[in-house]
């Protein structure tokens, strides 16, 4: 398309959007002051100790019944609990010392928690919106049960069943499921089992939360359909599409997810009275909707969009059941496009696009290509059609350090189980990587991992580039060369940034949490380092000069023991970072003590890559090198965690056997990654990226890899 009419077709968006978001803006206000509901916006509906309502002239108590006005700022008092129940008949529970107020406009309901702890449980929200609003983060929900914290240090929330969005000032958002917790600035972490311990309701929400995991883990027992090496579906794509999923019909599956659950329901009351509640029956009635459409499907249902239409679904329908099909939809209030052309049907077009065309194209015929190796649940999105990939390959705009300017295309796919998936997302390029996409060299041996012990909680490894070509387009790219203030430092000091500390170092790093996170987090970096004496030099000179500069900024102090050196280089800040030179390897940390039993561990081969449970996520199959590897293990963290609150006395013997089922089987996760000349492949055996691979192959479009995982954790 020429560039005159391109850039006239998204002008004109642009003038649209910005109507749009004036009338946006202004209609919710005009809006809000007519449609304000009259009345009060709460009443208590118990309470243990003393709840005041704090005024300018004072402090008025306030008694079970008592209403709670528009921004009313209510208080509970020290050892005292209060039980709100909101208008929609959503359930707000105060701990001691707490303080909120409750806002109501329109269809959206807000409760403001100045301080202190809340636990709530949403009703079904239908068309409206409840928020839980602190110094720092907004929290938004459906219908649900979590926690939220507001202290000094930031904010915390953790969720006890269903689903909320966390918009944190300045951080962006985070979307949080069953059993998961967020914090905001300094804020602690904590286990969710602790975090609502001190709820009224402990004992039910950790019941909750327990059988919510055994349905979860009974779920991802049940057999996916088998793959499908054919597609009648595939060439009907529309040829425009720039997204794609193609998945197998799983109607048999929540068939036997929703018995699972209704089983629970009958084996516990606690699941019961949250399986009829509102919260769940949206999910409920999601998952009799898509079985209601998929019985009437074949094996395979493909989904699209391009950058002109909504979805359009494509599907094989039984012999005869096009007139009973069509009706199910009206039920279900779709009043769309549909059509058919022999058995296959196309929801959202008023015609079944021919066979051809979209297999095709490049993108086409690279989703057709992987039916050969079978397919079970296929995402794809081909991003150079994106409008915002023509803003950044604009010619009149300097190349991104990122380097994803010319991404072309990104496929994810699942397959196996739910409970033994291998998930794998490739990100193929137009040409060369670029910036930061071509940091990864090709796979190879990662040395560096022998220095992380088998208990760490994280750990991410990557061979590299040349890094004295990386830094140098680095630095072109940000403009920090010519830098008069940069170029004074490195003259005063006599060091070359590239040559003298690039040029010293290989190709090879790992960072890693590894060891206790309270009250300093156990980190360590390990770099490959190829002339530790020249780097060791340039450290030397750049925080001389710096100590000139500012006296007390840096200093490099250094203590030989048992025959090795280590180095203490101190900040200005409480901070001292401390390493060593150990067999071509430059080893930093937190403490020497860290180092020292790094240093150990390695020589015990008591390390993270020679453990059963690292092993155990490998791939089966493939290349024996990686390019990077993402490790996790939550358990290291949790299970201390978990031990600290039971030392504290507080849990009655139920209680501490529900937190030790809950912190039971957590099992380690491991994302591998594999660079090639034009594209990255990343692959997976556990369900740690499922949400991010899934998220990257359709453009940021939250679809689901597999249903019932995401059904499991509403």
């Amino acid at each position: 398309m020429p560039r005159r009419v391109w850039t006239r077709r998204w002008a004109i968006a642009a003038v649209a959007a910005v109507l749009t978001v004036g009338v946006g803006l202004a209609a919710p206000t005009v809006l809000n002051v007519v449609l304000t509901p009259s009345g009060p916006r709460a009443t208590v509906a118990s309470l243990d100790g003393t709840l005041v309502a704090v005024t300018s002239e004072g402090a008025q108590s306030l008694t079970v019944g008592a209403s709670i006005e528009e921004g009313q700022q209510i208080r509970t008092g020290k050892e005292s609990h209060a039980m709100i129940r909101l208008r929609d008949g959503s359930l707000v529970e105060m701990r001691e010392r707490s303080e909120l107020n409750i806002e109501e406009k329109w269809r959206s309901k807000t409760i403001h928690l100045e301080r202190g702890s809340v636990m709530v449980e949403a009703a079904k929200q239908h068309d409206g919106r409840l928020e839980v609003a602190t110094a720092d983060a907004l929290v938004t929900v459906h219908g649900t049960i979590f926690g939220v914290s507001m202290g000094l240090r930031g904010s915390r929330v953790s969720v006890v069943a269903g689903e909320v969005q966390v918009d944190e000032t300045g951080a962006g958002q985070a979307i949080l499921q069953r059993g998961d917790q967020k914090t905001t600035n300094a804020m602690e972490r904590t286990a969710v089992t602790q975090d609502i311990s001190w709820s009224q309701n402990a004992t039910k929400y950790l019941t909750l939360l327990e059988d919510l995991r055994e349905v979860s883990q009974q779920v991802s027992a049940i057999p996916m359909p088998g793959m499908r090496y054919k597609s009648r579906l595939i060439d009907r794509v529309p040829v425009d599409s720039v997204v794609v999923w193609a998945m197998p019909n799983l109607t048999n599956m929540l068939d036997e997810t929703e018995r699972i659950f209704d089983d629970k329901a009958r084996q516990s009351p606690v699941m019961a009275e949250w399986w009829q509640k509102s919260g769940a029956r949206n999910m409920r009635e999601a998952m009799d909707h898509i079985r209601a459409l998929g019985s009437y499907f074949g094996e395979e249902v493909i989904a699209s969009t391009s950058l002109k239409n909504s979805v359009v679904i494509l599907a094989e329908v039984r012999d005869g059941a096009q007139a009973d099909l069509k009706a199910e939809l009206t039920k279900l209030g779709y009043d769309g496009p549909i059509s058919f052309d022999g058995s296959v049907v196309a929801i959202g077009l008023s015609a079944v696009p021919v066979a051809g065309p979209f297999t095709a194209t490049a993108f086409g015929a690279m989703l057709a290509a992987k039916y050969s190796s079978g397919v079970q649940i296929l995402s794809a999105a081909n991003v150079e059609q994106f409008p915002i990939s023509r803003v950044i390959t604009d010619t009149d705009r300097p190349p991104s350090p990122i380097g994803f300017e010319n991404l072309r295309t990104v496929i994810a796919e699942h397959k196996g189980s739910l409970r033994d998936p291998v998930q794998t997302a490739e990100f193929a390029f137009s040409g060369a990587r670029k910036g930061l996409a071509s940091w990864l060299t090709q796979p190879g041996p990662m040395g560096s991992l022998e220095f992380i012990s088998r208990d760490a909680t994280f750990a991410g490894a990557a061979v590299t580039r040349d890094p004295r070509e990386f830094i140098t387009e680095m630095m072109k790219a940000n403009g920090a060369q010519n830098n008069p203030l940069m170029d004074e430092l490195w003259n005063r000091a006599g060091v070359d940034l590239v040559n003298d500390i690039a040029g010293s170092l290989g190709g090879e790093v790992t960072f890693a949490l590894d060891g206790p996170l309270l009250p300093t987090p156990s980190w360590k970096v390990v770099i490959e380092v190829e002339n530790p004496d020249r780097l060791q030099h340039a450290i030397e000179q750049i925080a001389a000069v710096m100590a000139l500069a500012v006296p007390g900024s840096a200093s490099v102090t250094h203590e030989q023991v048992n025959g090795r050196t280590y180095y203490a280089l101190k900040g200005s800040e409480p901070m001292t970072i401390h390493y060593t030179f150990v067999d071509g390897y430059w080893l930093i940390g937190a403490n020497r003590a860290l180092l020292m039993q790094a240093i150990q561990d390695r020589a015990a081969a008591l390390t993270l890559p020679r453990s059963s449970e690292f092993r155990a996520q490998l791939p089966a199959d493939g290349p024996a090198f990686f390019s990077g590897l993402f490790y996790y293990n939550l358990g290291a963290t949790v299970g201390p965690m978990a031990d600290q609150l039971k030392a504290t006395g507080m849990l009655t013997p139920d209680l501490q056997s529900k937190v030790d089922a809950l912190t039971a089987n957590r099992t380690p996760g491991l994302v591998y990654v594999y660079a090639e000349p034009d594209r990255i492949k990343a692959g997976s055996r556990s369900n740690l990226f499922q949400v991010a691979l899934q998220s990257l192959a359709t453009g940021n479009l939250l679809v689901p890899i597999s249903v019932a995982p995401v059904v499991v954790g509403q």
